[in-house]
């Protein structure tokens, strides 16, 4: 392990402080990697060597991942199901096992969309659910006396007719760019936790009582989401939201139905997030994840392997369930996806113990389809096929 150690020894132009600081975090690198290996057994010089290479490389997240997944294999079934939801929450209509999609704004704000078609689409590739978003900014664009449900209403009579169930995400974040779908008139201040913002909190938390209440008796709906990653810093300004708030918000929506429906919360699968996905957990009646392989920050195990393991874990310690929320089938940056990416993930987080999957997104798929190629919507209609077979 002298590598580390003569860091603080080398010659080099940098300030004093910033060396100091590099040999601080080699150090501290250089313990964790050496209690990492003996809880793993490994003595040998050589291997502690190679450990801790890879921890410089790759992170230290992600040797413990890989280490942890060496030495206990998958998380250990059984995990709380759709099923067991069901039982809690017998009148909400879940299926037994969920399959889907998200229909995003993107698609929503498209004055060319066709909801019945969108949906027939849906129905088409065999799923049985979808997420939608209850838009702030679309909804309430003028005022807070000003609200137009005539577009939610139209995608959630669209999906009844089609017998798409309905997870309908509420807050003043939702499903895509830019995050936070706030009208201009309830911006909130600069804060990176707006929640702070009283004047903020309290339109944002009125809100969600509107959605809940205009929504309560329509039975297309079957789960509520409350915000969209709210403990995510996200967006242009990186806000997040704090746990008073979002407990609060799912607190409306569940008096809202009389406690009908179960309340989600998804979270990010970065390894950083965990005590996210904690929170989540203390929160909510099932967490979903947001799993994505292709992004620009690197951590790819962590993100499909370690956290999805960790959510599994604590679901089943909980008696809550863990679901994927969003599955990338979705562009990012120069990354292009592509079917096989879709299945390979799909088939490794079912091998993990999850079972319910919304890929993320239909809007994708439609633009694949009119570039002619329809690949993406052939594999997620085969993957949901599969899948539904197995649950039977």
């Amino acid at each position: 392990m002298g590598s580390f150690d003569n860091i603080q020894r080398k010659q080099t132009t940098h300030p004093p402080s910033l060396v100091q600081r590099v040999a601080d975090q080699a150090n501290q690198v250089k313990r964790q990697v050496e209690n990492l290996a003996a809880e793993a057994g490994i003595h040998s010089f050589k291997d502690t060597v190679s450990l801790a290479s890879s921890a410089v490389h790759i992170g230290y997240a992600e040797v413990v991942d890989r280490v942890k997944a060496k030495l206990e294999g998958p998380p250990q079934g059984p995990f709380p199901s759709m099923l067991d939801l069901q039982r809690k929450f017998p009148q909400a209509g879940l299926p037994d096992r969920m399959m889907g999609t998200t229909l995003d704004d993107a698609l929503m704000n498209d004055p060319h969309a066709d909801p019945d078609a969108l949906m027939a689409k849906i129905a088409a590739m065999g799923m049985n659910t979808v997420r939608l978003g209850a838009y702030w900014d679309q909804i309430e664009p003028k005022g807070p006396g000003d609200a137009d449900f005539a577009k939610l209403d139209a995608y959630l009579a669209a999906a009844q007719r089609h017998g798409i169930k309905v997870v309908l995400s509420v807050g003043a974040k939702g499903p895509n760019w830019p995050e936070y779908h706030v009208p201009s008139w309830a911006k909130p201040k600069g804060e990176s936790v707006p929640s702070q913002d009283a004047r903020f909190r309290g339109q944002s938390e009125d809100f969600v009582r509107k959605v809940a209440e205009h929504v309560a008796d329509n039975p297309a709906v079957v789960m509520w989401q409350v915000e969209n990653e709210p403990f995510d810093p996200a967006g242009p300004d990186k806000m997040r939201l704090d746990q008073g708030m979002v407990a609060e918000e799912a607190a409306i929506l569940r008096q809202a139905d009389g406690h009908r429906r179960p309340v989600m919360i998804n979270c990010w699968s970065d390894a950083d997030r965990r005590p996210m996905i904690d929170q989540a957990f203390q929160l909510a009646d099932l967490v979903g994840l947001d799993v994505y392989k292709r992004t620009p920050a690197p951590g790819e195990y962590p993100r499909t392997v370690g956290t999805p393991s960790y959510a599994l874990e604590l679901a089943k310690k909980t008696g809550k369930p863990a679901m994927i929320a969003e599955l990338q089938a979705d562009d990012w940056g120069s990354y292009r996806t592509n079917s096989q990416d879709v299945s390979d993930l799909t088939h490794h987080l079912e091998q993990l113990g999850y079972e319910n999957f919304l890929f993320w997104r239909l809007d994708m798929n439609v633009t694949r389809e009119r570039q002619g190629d329809n690949s993406l919507t052939e594999t997620e209609a085969q993957l949901t096929h599969e899948a539904l077979q197995q649950g039977r």
